[in-house]
């Protein structure tokens, strides 16, 4: 798709823009790739990207005048955008944005998502990547741990599937929405954008009945009781942390 979505591209004038479509007034005429026949789209208001009702009119070809190599796109903004098969928006970016942000903890700043690797040896696959430099749906490049949630950054996977969904909260702590709410669609994906393969744990919860310290062990439970679904880290020891761990907090 031309422009390309969530990229600076060139414009007729010569300018790099984050725009999601050509203007009809003034007229912009496209900047594509390739010569060929594409498909025309009009953005309309409350109805999002439509074609023209007339079928002779919905295709239009584009010849060698508009095209501008390497200046229209790139390959890690190459998406592939896979309806949910039950017809519900599930995977799209508004249903993204919606539920990651309605399930999130009020003190977390991002999240990752993870999932399992088509190829079985690479094991689960965190993204963003951890420790390293990774492509953002922004088209620049981040060592951030985790996408934000401020302003709110759509995950960048290279697969369409359901992945497990853990929140970074501001003091480091990585935080498990309740199991019912862990797994997210993830329809819009960019699937030649393959990050450096990093065999990486996904995040687990610490529950009272997995720890072995008898006074850390009352400690966990007594906040249980009184918070609900509380876990804190192992590593707790008289209101410190001693290392990062998870919490599931309610």
């Amino acid at each position: 798709m031309f422009p390309v979505p969530f990229r600076k591209t060139k414009q007729a004038d010569g300018r790099l823009q984050r725009a999601g479509i050509y203007r009809l007034s003034p007229f912009e005429p496209p900047r594509i790739p390739w010569p060929g026949m594409y498909e025309l789209l009009f953005l309309v208001p409350n109805a999002g990207l439509v074609a023209s009702q007339n079928p002779e009119r919905q295709q239009l070809y584009l010849g060698q005048t508009v095209v501008m190599k390497r200046a229209a796109f790139d390959e890690a903004a190459l998406w592939l955008a896979e309806p949910s098969p039950d017809g519900s928006d599930a995977g799209s970016p508004d249903y993204l944005r919606r539920e990651i942000l309605a399930r999130a903890h009020p003190r977390a700043v991002g999240y990752t998502v993870s999932i399992q690797s088509p190829n079985p040896e690479e094991g689960v696959m965190i993204f963003p990547p951890q420790g390293s430099l990774s492509r953002r749906i922004s088209g620049g490049l981040s060592d951030a741990p985790y996408y934000r949630m401020n302003p709110f950054e759509l995950p960048y996977v290279p697969w369409v599937g359901t992945y497990q969904l853990s929140y970074r909260l501001d003091d480091g702590i990585a935080y498990l929405p309740p199991e019912s709410e862990r797994q997210i669609r993830i329809g819009t994906v960019f699937p030649r954008s393959l990050p450096k393969i990093v065999k990486q744990e996904p995040d687990k919860g610490v529950l009272p009945s997995q720890v072995t310290d008898a006074s850390t062990r009352l400690h966990m439970l007594n906040l249980y009781c009184v918070l609900g679904s509380v876990a804190v880290p192992f590593s707790r020891r008289a209101g410190t942390w001693e290392s990062s761990s998870v919490s599931s907090l309610a």
